[in-house]
């Protein structure tokens, strides 16, 4: 599937926020010192994150808008140590609860 396409069902199926400007683009790559990739950059030029499946904080699936990434390691661990990993690993997504495997 495309981007192009790919982009049309998190509209037509999910609940994308409003997308982002190019200033807020720039902004997220001053603050974490590298440049969006042509996919993640169009991802947020469409939309600045959203949910999955259900509107609203409940929601248990969410892409992070951009001033909310960080380093994984503090999304994980709430600290920025060099031993809870790597510096350029970042966390795009928040999975409020972990899903229930069937047995």
């Amino acid at each position: 599937m495309d981007l192009h396409s790919l982009l049309e069902e998190v509209s037509r199926d999910h609940f994308p926020y409003p997308p982002a400007t190019p200033e807020e683009t720039e902004k997220f790559e001053r603050r974490v010192g590298w440049k969006l990739d042509p996919d993640l950059r169009a991802f947020y030029l469409h939309c600045n994150g959203g949910t999955l499946f259900k509107r609203g904080p409940d929601a248990d699936y969410r892409f992070l808008p951009l001033s909310e990434i960080v380093r994984a390691r503090v999304a994980i661990f709430g600290e920025d140590k060099d031993e809870d990993g790597p510096a350029s690993m970042y966390a795009i997504c928040d999975l409020r609860k972990p899903p229930v495997l069937p047995r």
